[in-house]
């Protein structure tokens, strides 16, 4: 972290999140850049949806999953033609929001989502692209027989352009074997349904699920791009038989956000020292996080000279659960009430993951800052008090 971090973040009003477009943009330019040239790269808008429109040129397009994220990309101007509308439920409403937002590709998950959008594509009079969702296992998408049972009957679906597949698993995978196996078995797939029902897959929409090191005891080396160096031959390879797109959320943002809290009470009780923060674990959410039992990365910005006395803290949130840890023992020099903690790789998820109505506290405020226009509020202080009372007074 910079000087120059240190001294904006040391004045925040926290909590907060701080989302860095110039570190955004170095990563999706270096993931772009790992990636084969006939690869392109689709941001899965879920992990942050305060990064929408904000990510240049190396992004081709968004995974959306929503009525609501639909309504993001509409306000930031977002081209339809350059969204994928995902999502395991797809209603009328859904389906018929994202035709009157000219949406490019839909996946369908299920003979009856392909129904629905046949029928608006009818109504709208348009030949509509569809990527069939093949499960991995798990409630998303179909498995290869139901799937294999529409490409024989395609004929059904007039106006329906059955371009590819969709393809996601799991996420925070850091070995590139599980990764290259599907790959294998999906080039395999698609053969013979070129051979058994003459449909030639012209795109494959694929998530890899790239991992992300959260905590001080993992493997950092996961967050380089190593893990797409030792995909880049099974993808080139897929590319020569269709147009691939990897879909990413959590490894392109994850190392932009930082969150911001302050230190509000210092404490000793029953052998235990005890630091309480503004916020918690209704701001921030780590993958693999159970009760703060991991160390991420974080930093303390002292707010006067510390002395040189190290000490083992727990350090808690201020919601009224005991499950409000953010790090269950970690070492602390000197800290004060008035300091802050500084949480890395917060770019992802924590925005909208964590319990943000409980106890009817503020939602943070959120900021982005890059070297043109310094920091900037995206989203001032929300009072949720107002949400969690039947009593809708604007006058509390």
């Amino acid at each position: 972290m910079t000087a120059a971090d240190i001294d904006i973040f040391s004045v925040l009003d926290t909590p907060s999140y701080v989302f860095d477009l110039d570190l955004l943009n170095t990563r999706s330019e270096t993931i772009a850049s790992h990636l084969p040239e006939n690869v392109s790269l689709n941001f899965a808008l879920k992990a942050n949806p305060f990064l929408v429109g904000r990510l240049g040129l190396h992004i081709s397009g968004y995974e959306v999953c929503s009525t609501g994220e639909l309504n993001i990309c509409r306000k930031m101007h977002i081209d339809g033609a350059n969204i994928v509308f995902s999502s395991v439920n797809k209603t009328i409403s859904d389906i018929s929001c994202a035709f009157e937002y000219n949406v490019g590709t839909f996946t369908a998950e299920s003979r009856k989502q392909l129904e629905l959008i046949n029928d608006y594509a009818q109504l709208y009079d348009k030949k509509c692209r569809v990527l069939l969702r093949l499960s991995s296992g798990n409630q998303f998408g179909m498995d290869r027989n139901t799937i294999e049972s529409i490409l024989s009957t395609t004929e059904r679906y007039e106006k329906i352009d059955f371009i590819g597949i969709h393809y996601f698993t799991a996420t925070q995978r850091i070995k590139p074997t599980e990764q290259i196996a599907e790959i294998t078995m999906l080039n395999d797939w698609f053969g013979l349904l070129r051979d058994r029902y003459r449909f030639e897959p012209r795109h494959l929409e694929y998530g890899p699920g790239l991992g992300v090191s959260y905590f001080d005891d993992s493997n950092s080396d996961i967050t380089e791009v190593r893990l797409l160096d030792e995909l880049y031959t099974s993808l080139k390879d897929m590319s020569e038989y269709c147009s691939v797109t990897v879909e990413l959320g959590r490894y392109i943002a994850a190392h932009c956000g930082k969150y911001i809290t302050s230190i509000d009470d210092i404490k000793h009780a029953d052998g235990v020292n005890y630091v309480v923060v503004d916020g918690g674990i209704h701001h921030l959410t780590y993958a693999g996080q159970i009760w703060g039992m991991q160390i991420p990365y974080f930093t303390h910005i002292h707010t006067e000279q510390p002395e040189l006395c190290n000490n083992e803290y727990m350090i808690c949130g201020s919601l009224c659960t005991t499950n409000d840890i953010l790090m269950r023992k970690v070492k602390l020099t000197d800290p004060k009430v008035g300091d802050r903690l500084v949480f890395h790789n917060t770019g992802a998820y924590s925005v909208t993951e964590g319990i943000s109505l409980f106890l009817s506290r503020p939602l943070p405020k959120i900021y982005v800052k890059d070297h043109k226009n310094g920091l900037v509020l995206l989203r001032d202080v929300i009072e949720t008090h107002k949400i969690n009372s039947s009593v809708q007074s604007q006058d509390i």
